[in-house]
């Protein structure tokens, strides 16, 4: 565990195998919960962190339900990431413009980022009746004139 991680995992806890309702052992222990910590401080995402911890990430959803003191202790560690990750792009900033633009993006993104949203406008009209060439009109008119001298009903006057 390096030395910026050092503070999240030293704080005392108030972790118990207390209220245990049967099962399974919990894995809410002080290791189990400081290697959870440590690996969100080093930057990782909350599935990997959990996965090197060796709980799942319903594991974790559970215990933020039953410790609620958990859950400052967490954001603290994700807050550590994100200033190691911004003192990486700034120190990298000295050798590459890339890098400060990329701080600027993430440290100030009202300002910097671009709007990437795209926006589509459609419509589309439907025209009503059926659409047959004056051919196959004349021939349909003539087919309903034989059906009507045949049944002996009144033309239409179309």
């Amino acid at each position: 565990m390096n030395e910026d991680n050092a503070q999240l995992t030293t704080q005392d806890s108030a972790i118990s195998e207390t209220d245990s309702k049967g099962g399974r052992p919990t894995k809410y222990e002080p290791e189990t919960v400081d290697r959870l910590l440590a690996a969100l401080a080093d930057g990782l995402t909350q599935k990997q962190a959990c996965a090197a911890s060796g709980i799942s990430e319903s594991t974790l959803s559970g215990w933020r339900k039953c410790h609620p003191e958990l859950e400052p202790r967490l954001a603290q560690a994700r807050e550590a990431a994100r200033q190691k990750g911004l003192k990486a792009l700034q120190s990298a900033g000295d050798k590459d413009w890339r890098a400060w633009e990329a701080w600027l993006k993430y440290a100030y993104a009202a300002d910097y980022r671009r709007d990437t949203s795209v926006n589509v406008n459609a419509s589309a009209t439907v025209q009503q009746g059926v659409v047959i060439s004056e051919e196959k009109r004349r021939e349909l008119q003539e087919k309903l004139r034989r059906l009507q001298d045949q049944t002996g009903a009144l033309p239409d006057k179309a």
